[in-house]
């Protein structure tokens, strides 16, 4: 899916809404590739595993009353949260197959991602984690005034939005297990401390070493317990080892708060990420978003259409996209022109195989038709049944030649119907787009329905 060694983790530069958009417009700019074969795909078993692993480890230190930072219970409180997303997500990776039409950055630190989630990592990234709903529309078209996006990418940006926010949140929870580990070294430190109590020297070589090797956390941890014991010595002694490193109890305290604010901040608007992107109309945003629903909507009646036959629309324009190599921007346009030009509906030119063979034909004069004419259709069925019959009456025929002639209706008849079998199983049904009517009936869909009815006297009818 993306180069995982050219992921950011962690904390990055918040940006305002005008530097976010100014982002959007380079990142369009970004030189991108179609996917191929070779290309990795979604795949977040190792964030599940890392996830899982640490939610145990800091349940369990709960339970034996360690101490926790505040980010470990974010991630306790909010497990099943973050398990259920894990658990869709893998279940879209499953369903969803990724579209040859994916782009992929070529250039720079993000060479190798999909585009759609290099734009969802940027726009959580640059806005802690925070997802809104707003900012996400302002941000996408920004972004599509150069680069305009494709159906299949923005049928995946729930999908990478999610992943975005699981990511950061595998980075805060390391955050907390590196943290319980330090208080657990601070804790040993002290530990062998008390051991010593009447050998002040070696309590000193003892803090020596350690400062040494703590971080922020487990120096603050250090320093609050020895502050627990009124041990004004040894912290005398750590605060010069801490000198020596050209490092201040201050500043080390200082520099573990900061830590710990940024991680149990960028935890929390994961999480709420999360619901707000769980809770959103995904097929409606995306209808807002889409350049091709946008051409297609040039067209009175598409406008008239529900979310799933506009959908069916988009699809079918991606497709032709994709197999006459252009945009789907001009697939979409021009099949709404030609729609005008003939006084029709834009559905003649994306459902009915003339139609599309025309606007085939105009996208890409060179391009050979491969859509086959109901005639061809039917030529075809007859062959399937001629064979299937003529097989029957030529069975028929090596045990006596005079009942074949007889097997020929029988076999005729036979083979019509394994015929119609074999071709109701392998061809799809045709799509009947639908309109979106609601509970009222514009004027110029009214109608009159006529039940012919017998009526055999006025009394009847009185």
């Amino acid at each position: 899916m993306y180069n995982k060694k050219n992921r950011i983790s962690g904390y990055t530069v918040l940006l305002s809404d005008s530097d976010l958009l100014r982002l959007a417009r380079e990142l369009s700019f970004v030189r991108s590739r179609l996917r191929n074969r070779k290309d990795s795909q979604i795949n977040i078993s190792s964030e599940k595993k890392i996830l899982t692993a640490i939610y145990k480890c800091v349940f369990k230190a709960s339970s034996d009353c360690v101490e926790l930072p505040p980010v470990a219970e974010v991630l306790i409180d909010n497990f099943y949260l973050i398990e259920k997303n894990l658990t869709a997500i893998s279940e879209s990776v499953k369903t969803q197959k990724l579209s040859p039409t994916l782009p992929i950055l070529a250039e720079g630190a993000r060479n190798g991602q999909l585009r759609v989630y290099s734009i969802a990592r940027e726009l959580l990234s640059h806005k802690e984690y925070r997802f809104n709903e707003e900012i996400f529309y302002s941000y996408i078209r920004e972004f599509q005034k150069t680069a305009p996006l494709g159906s299949a990418e923005l049928d995946l940006f729930p999908l990478m939005l999610k992943i975005v926010c699981i990511e950061q949140l595998t980075v805060n929870a390391l955050t907390a297990i590196q943290t319980i580990a330090e208080y657990e070294s601070a804790n040993e430190t002290w530990k062998a401390i008390q051991k010593y109590s009447n050998s002040m020297r070696k309590q000193k070589e003892i803090i020596r070493q350690s400062a040494k090797v703590l971080d922020s956390a487990g120096i603050n941890h250090l320093y609050s317990n020895l502050s627990e014991k009124d041990s004004f010595e040894l912290i005398l002694t750590l605060k010069e080892e801490l000198a020596a490193q050209s490092k201040t109890i201050e500043n080390e305290n200082d520099l573990f708060i900061q830590r710990q604010s940024d991680s149990h901040r960028l935890a929390s608007n994961a999480i709420n990420s999360l619901k707000v992107i769980d809770s959103m109309n995904w097929e409606q945003a995306i209808d807002r978003l889409s350049v091709v629903r946008e051409a297609l909507s040039a067209d009175s009646l598409y406008m008239d259409m529900n979310l799933t036959s506009k959908k069916k629309y988009a699809s079918i324009v991606a497709n032709l996209a994709l197999d006459l190599d252009v945009t789907e921007a001009a697939v979409a346009s021009r099949a709404v022109n030609l729609a005008k030009m003939h006084n029709t509906h834009v559905g003649s030119y994306l459902l009915n195989d003339r139609g599309i063979d025309e606007l085939r034909k105009e996208l890409r004069p060179d391009n050979k038709s491969k859509i086959k004419t109901n005639d061809q259709k039917l030529s075809k069925f007859i062959l399937i049944q001629l064979a299937i019959a003529g097989v029957i009456v030529l069975f028929t025929a090596i045990f006596n030649l005079w009942e074949a002639l007889f097997v020929v209706t029988p076999a005729l008849t036979i083979a019509n119907a394994i015929t119609v079998r074999l071709i109701m199983k392998s061809v799809k049904p045709r799509f009947i787009p639908r309109l979106e009517i609601g509970n009222t009936l514009s004027e110029n869909m009214r109608t009159i329905v006529i039940v012919p009815t017998l009526i055999p006297d006025r009394a009847s009818v009185e």
